[in-house]
């Protein structure tokens, strides 16, 4: 049985079981990617540490992110309402994590440069 007849056999039950089920799905979904997100902490702090210079052009790395979402689709029918429903709430949950390290990121080097600025100016 496909996810689609799935979703849709517990859709026609009508007692709230598919959330539940879509609810599941998305969680753990979203923490495998952002697992895979949690990985861009370091990135910021690689190029601190070293002459290479900062990358403008996203890295194979990006794609990877969204990996677990792609794998769980991947047989089934393309474009579903359930589909883009699970893709909305996870994709939502990613970039909500996502913003949240790049305020983090940006944080940090707004501290290490007033602290170099401080050096600096002794």
């Amino acid at each position: 049985m496909k996810i689609a007849e799935i979703f849709r056999n517990l859709k026609e039950k009508g007692d709230g079981v598919e959330m539940t089920l879509i609810k599941g799905i998305c969680e753990e979904i979203s923490s495998r990617c952002m697992e895979n997100l949690e990985a861009f902490n370091g990135v910021a702090a690689k190029y601190r540490m070293t002459d290479v210079k900062t990358p403008t052009k996203p890295s194979n790395f990006t794609a990877s992110i969204f990996g677990p979402l792609t794998r769980f689709f991947l047989n089934s029918p393309q474009n579903t309402p359930t589909q883009l429903k699970i893709s909305q709430i996870i994709s939502q949950d990613v970039f909500q994590r996502f913003s949240e390290i790049i305020k983090e990121i940006l944080i940090s080097t707004k501290k290490t440069e007033e602290i170099l600025k401080s050096y600096q100016s002794e």
